[in-house]
C-alpha cells in the first residue's frame, strides 16, 4: 500500500506529515487501506515521524533508514509505502479477533444456558455481543502498541 504526505514541519527529533486524503494508494483501486490507516493513526491526518532514533520521543512511525535527513523541507509530498506482510497481519488482527471471539463467545454461552436450562437463543445472542464488545476493548487497549514500519520515498 501506498500513500502519499506532504512535509508540514521538519525539526532535529521529528518530522511532522499530513497525509494526503485525495490521493488513494497508487497500488490499488479498492479503497480498504483507509481502515487500517484510521486504525494506525486513528483521528488524525497528521503523522508524526522520529527522525532521531530516540525511544523517548513518541511518534506514529519511525525512519529507520534516515530518509528526512536528506534535505527534505517544508512542503515537499514524499510517499509511505507499507509492507504487504504487515497490512495481512494487521487485516488477521482487525477482523479475525472479532470474528474469533464472537463464534467463541457464541458458542460458549449458547451451551452454558442451555446446561442451565435457560433459552439457548438468548445465550447465543449474549455471546455474540459479548464477544463484540470485548474484541472492541481488545483492540483499542492494543491499539496504541501497532507502529508499521514503513519505507519513505520521494
Amino acid at each position: 500500500m501506498i500513500k502519499l504526505a506532504r512535509i508540514l514541519q521538519i525539526d532535529a527529533k521529528k518530522v511532522e506529515l499530513h497525509m494526503e486524503k485525495d490521493s488513494s494508494c497508487a497500488d490499488c483501486k479498492s479503497g480498504c487501506s483507509d481502515g487500517f490507516l484510521s486504525f494506525l493513526f486513528p483521528k488524525s491526518t497528521v503523522i508524526f515521524v522520529n527522525k532521531s532514533s530516540d525511544p523517548d520521543v513518541n511518534t506514529h512511525l519511525d525512519d529507520v533508514r534516515g530518509f528526512f535527513s536528506q534535505g527534505y523541507q517544508q512542503g515537499d509530498i514524499v510517499g509511505m509505502k507499507f509492507s504487504e506482510n504487515q497490512l495481512f497481519r494487521l487485516a488477521l488482527v482487525l477482523y479475525g479477533l472479532p470474528i474469533i471471539s464472537i463464534v467463541f463467545f457464541m458458542m460458549v454461552f449458547y451451551y452454558l444456558f442451555t446446561s442451565l436450562h435457560l433459552n439457548s437463543d438468548l445465550g447465543g445472542i449474549t455471546g455474540l455481543l459479548l464477544g463484540l464488545v470485548i474484541s472492541k476493548i481488545v483492540l483499542k487497549l492494543n491499539q496504541s502498541k501497532f507502529k508499521p514500519r514503513v519505507e519513505f520515498f520521494k
